[in-house]
């Protein structure tokens, strides 16, 4: 009986603990989402400020800094949403797993699996490709569109 209660606590904290980092976790995604938003905004407002003009010169060179510096934000802010994020979803996929040992529901985490497989199968191509890379991605056109406006405007 003791034995049984000690489960029906271990199992309810975990339960607690799994909603907790999940719900954390998508709040770093929601943050990380919001920020890039206004971000690209603000960066496109930029880069048609950049454009107003026929020609790129002297007086664009503190729009083209400040779309360099702002590139440079986006990747930093995005990557560290991104790792906040995963250590929240490692702890709940701890939390889960523990759980479901506990419980003796092994099979259920075989679920989970077998449905990840079929998933990966029908999308293999894009297994490899992490959504993190494709935010730093716009990130790094920002940089590089900054780059590109200041050099053109001293050349």
């Amino acid at each position: 009986m003791a034995d049984d209660n000690h489960t029906k606590i271990k199992s309810d904290l975990l339960l607690v603990l799994y909603r907790t980092e999940i719900e954390q976790g998508r709040h770093h995604e929601i943050l990380r989402s919001n920020i890039s938003s206004y971000l690209n905004g603000f960066a496109a407002a930029l880069i048609a400020a950049i454009s107003f003009q026929d020609s790129i010169d002297k007086q664009d060179i503190p729009l083209g800094s400040l779309l360099l510096a702002l590139g440079i934000f986006g990747i930093v802010v995005n990557l560290k949403h991104y790792e906040r994020f995963r250590k929240h979803v490692d702890r709940a996929g701890a939390y889960r797993r523990e759980l479901l040992q506990a419980n003796n529901l092994s099979e259920i985490e075989k679920i989970r699996r077998n449905s990840d497989e079929k998933t990966e199968k029908r999308f293999r191509f894009l297994n490899n490709i992490r959504l993190y890379h494709l935010w730093t991605g716009v990130f790094l056109f920002h940089i590089f569109m900054g780059i590109y406006v200041v050099v053109r405007a001293f050349g």
